[in-house]
Order: C-alpha cells, then structure tokens, then sequence
C-alpha cells in the first residue's frame, strides 16, 4: 500500500501511466501491449505495479477483458489531460521562444513616447506584430523603481542616478538645452548662455522627480540661485505648451520638440553648465534579470534607436 503521506503524482512512473493509458485506449491488454511493443505479461506486471503504489484497483479482470474501474478511467483522464496540456506548454513555449507572441513592458518618458513609437516601436511590431508592448510614461524615479521592483522589464530614463540594483545596457549623450520661441530675445546672441541670463525670463518649469528636474535643482545649488518659474507642471505637454504660446521658455532636451525646431518655430539654445550640457539618456534594466526573448528583441531595436538619437539641436 502507497505510504499515507506520500504525494503519488511525483512517485509515478511514465512507462506504468502510458501502458494504463493504451490499455484504456486499446480496449485490452494484447492490443496495448503490440502498441507499446511489450510482451502482455510485461504490461500486466506494470499495471499490477501501478495499482500496489496508488493502492486502488485500475482495472476489473472479467475473463479475458479488462475493465477500467471508476479509478482506472479516472488515471485515463489525468494522463490524456496532461499530455494536451503538455502539448499546449510546449506550443506556447515555442510561440514565446520564436516570438510569436508574449509581452514586454517599458518605462519611458512622456518627452519621448512620440518619438519611440514612430521609430523603434514601429520597428519592432512590423517584425513582430504578435508581441503586445505595454508602454508606460512617467516620471524618471517612477521608472527606476519600476524596474528594479520588475514591473517593467526595460526603462529609457533621462538623467537617471545610478541605481544599485540596474545597470545601463546603453548611455547617449542628450543634453538639456533652453527651449524658446524663434522670436524670444534669448535668440538675437544665438550663443551659449550662463545660468544668470536665464532668471530675468519667464520659465515653465516641471514638478520635482523628472530627471529634468532633478537637473534644473542641481544647478540650482551649484550656481546658487533660484530659478522663479511662472508655470509648474507634471506635463511636458504643458511645458511645450508654454513655450509655443510665447510665454517664455523651458528646459528640455532638443528631441523632444525636434519637429518645432527642424520647422524653424522653435529653437533649442546651449547652456553655459556641465550638469545640462552633460545630462545623458539611459537604456536601463535590472542586473540579475534574465529578460524574456520578446524583451531581449525589444532591446536591440531600442539600443539601435538610441545609438542614432541626434544629442543636440543642431543635429535634429
């Protein structure tokens, strides 16, 4: 008899289920045992076996015939569900192995949705339409603990600070810059220019936690002053907003109004501050996970994106 705590599902062997199977299959223990291509004795032996190790009859012995009991037709069931199911693994298995389906989450900004779905992102689904991508934008310490907690598997990050449980598969330069209207004054010198020139202006400015931000507080501090923005907002929509409406100027990297700029409606002036001019953008994932197959794709095509990302207005 089968010992009362043992779990039977993980004691059972192949070869005793398969042969109960074909003897069910087979209505008998000759035709099952040409099939296995086993001797009828063989088979027999297995399912007597079987039964002392679930400790239940399989079959009732009528004659010559077997008949599987309530128990028997029950092992039947398990045994042709698990092979579908099996089937059906391996087929979806394969699926996400080929990229035939699955899904991949990234974390982004909302400066530079626009630009991943026209470029990458369409890349991408043109190769592989059966992929969902689950695109989110939010702010850069949302998307670091997005992925370090792995509820995203990948994160284009500006002005990140390093994290010790992600690293950056790829870093490209992608400097702040003073976005204006063509015809703000900032534009009559068309030169770089100091922190101080920037605080006689009116500013739009973004809430703390976006890795624009987290740049402006920075020079902030190192020029020691305080920049008196007359718009705070979440939304870089918001800040663009601003800027086309003449009410003054932001803080952003050129990419992300490059149709403005390369229309001539807007233009994107260097500042005189390594923390703007040395701001970068990174392609970010947790260390230790192993990304899926549609991920690792998704990855590529954002790696070769940011490769070609232009770090400035004068390459938009």
């Amino acid at each position: 008899m089968m010992q009362r705590n043992a779990n039977p599902l993980t004691l059972l062997d192949e070869r005793r289920l398969r042969v109960v199977y074909e003897v069910v299959a087979c209505d008998g223990v000759r035709s099952a045992a040409e099939r296995l291509e086993m001797d009828a004795s063989v088979v027999s032996r297995h399912i007597a076996q079987l039964e002392r190790q679930l400790g239940v009859s399989l079959f009732d012995r009528v004659g010559r015939q077997m008949r599987p009991t309530e128990a028997g037709r029950m092992l039947f069931s398990f045994v042709r569900e698990r092979h579908i199911h099996s089937h059906d693994f391996l087929a979806k298995l394969g699926d996400l192995r080929d990229l035939r389906s699955g899904s991949v989450a990234i974390a982004t900004g909302e400066g530079f949705l626009v630009d991943l779905l026209r470029q990458p992102v369409a890349a991408f689904l043109r190769q592989h339409p059966e992929v969902v991508l689950r695109i989110e934008a939010m702010t850069v310490d949302a998307m670091v603990q997005g992925v370090a907690s792995d509820e995203f598997e990948i994160a284009i990050a500006h002005n990140s600070q390093p994290h010790p449980a992600l690293r950056a598969v790829h870093t490209r330069p992608l400097p702040i810059e003073l976005i204006v209207r063509a015809d703000h004054p900032l534009v009559r010198g068309r030169t770089a220019l100091s922190v101080p020139d920037l605080l006689e202006f009116p500013l739009a400015l973004l809430k703390t936690g976006f890795g624009l931000q987290k740049a402006v507080e920075v020079v902030e501090f190192i020029e020691r002053v305080r920049f008196a923005p007359q718009v705070v907002t979440n939304s870089l929509a918001g800040l663009r907003a601003f800027v086309l409406a003449g009410l003054g100027a932001t803080f952003m990297p050129a990419l992300v109004m490059q149709d403005e700029i390369r229309s001539g409606e807007v233009l994107a002036l260097p500042i005189q501050s390594e923390i703007m001019s040395g701001a970068e953008m990174h392609l970010l994932v947790r260390k230790s996970r192993k990304l899926s197959p549609a991920a690792s794709q998704a990855l590529v095509h954002l790696t070769r994106y940011l490769s070609r990302v232009p770090p400035n207005a004068a390459e938009v």
